[in-house]
């Protein structure tokens, strides 16, 4: 009998930080905790949860996505977590764990694209609605590495505050700026995901009723 492969993965938010104890597709544990103000409280929560989920488990794999630019296991900036600026998560595992390190939106598409097989033949883009703005592309089943993707949107600043207007006017106000990226990257899939979405109650379904299709298949993935 082979023996079973356990990886975690760790999505790190501006807001939350979600690991998950992963054995091939199926999702054993999970825990979710409060992003936290700086590095080394940030560090000894990663370690709990990393021996939390491992548990008598043999690690093999810790896979992260987290907001910003990223250069091998290093995140080069973050603007939404600006203590892990030039913070290299090697420095966080035992030796012999593989490690890979992504930016948050393009590790998110990589693993919905795991669980939808008859997607990888489309062109997606997804867009990630948190506590700040993400946005990756995928064709033929490859998420594509556009660096212009891991900065910041030129209009994030601006975001952050009408996201806490009321709703129709928040909608009113992100919904051209969604059109245009799907204009931009003309997906057949646009994929809208975020903790945002399960934060503010009706933004899912009243932000549909205002995007045009734009000829693509609307899908919201929530947190």
């Amino acid at each position: 009998m082979s023996q079973r492969i356990f990886k975690i993965l760790f999505d790190i938010g501006g807001t939350y930080v979600r690991a998950s104890l992963v054995s091939g597709q199926k999702i054993i544990k999970t825990i979710k905790i409060k992003q936290l103000a700086n590095l080394v409280d940030f560090k000894k929560n990663f370690s709990k949860l990393f021996s939390r989920l491992s548990g008598d488990q043999q690690i093999s794999v810790v896979d992260i996505g987290v907001a910003g630019r990223v250069s091998g296991t290093k995140v080069i900036s973050c603007s939404n977590i600006p203590f892990l600026k030039n913070f290299n998560f090697k420095t966080l595992l035992p030796v012999g764990v593989k490690l890979i390190v992504d930016n948050d939106a393009r590790w998110r598409l990589r693993q919905i694209l795991k669980t939808k097989p008859l997607w990888q033949t489309k062109k997606i883009l997804l867009i990630t609605l948190g506590t700040g703005v993400g946005r990756a592309v995928a064709e033929n089943g490859r998420v594509k590495k556009i660096k212009k993707l891991e900065q910041r949107e030129p209009w994030e600043s601006e975001y952050k505050i009408k996201k806490s207007d009321g709703l129709d006017n928040f909608v009113s106000w992100l919904h051209p700026k969604i059109a245009d990226l799907a204009n931009k990257y003309n997906p057949e899939i646009l994929i809208l995901a975020g903790g945002l979405l399960k934060r503010k109650k009706d933004l899912l379904f009243v932000l549909l009723k205002k995007i045009k299709k734009f000829g693509s298949k609307l899908v919201a993935v929530y947190d």
